[in-house]
């Protein structure tokens, strides 16, 4: 998990870039359920996100490589998860995670 300076980002109208656990899927119970329950630690806090709000979720594929999807945060019960978009799937260098 990388540090992002996501105050940077948000001033320049860019999405936040949010740690992810992809394998954190579906908690609700719903078979409609595709979203993401678990995020880094303090990530949340340090956003202090709002409904609708739009991030991008990322999770360490390998040394090189994350994995990335864009979603939006909803409520859930007394916290947060994360709803992704099913066609902003896609991997990228680790080092260009920043530049998205």
């Amino acid at each position: 998990m990388r540090e992002i300076p996501n105050d940077s980002r948000i001033a320049l109208g860019k999405p936040p870039i949010v740690w992810c656990d992809f394998n954190a899927c579906g908690w609700s119970g719903s078979s409609e359920d595709n979203c993401y329950y678990v995020f880094g630690p303090g990530e949340l806090e340090k956003l202090n996100p709002i409904v609708g709000m739009k991030v991008l979720l990322y999770a360490d594929d390998n040394e090189r490589t994350v994995v990335v999807c864009e979603a939006s945060f909803e409520k859930y019960k007394d916290g947060w998860r994360a709803r992704p978009v099913a066609t902003s799937w896609r991997d990228v260098a680790l080092a260009e995670l920043e530049m998205l």
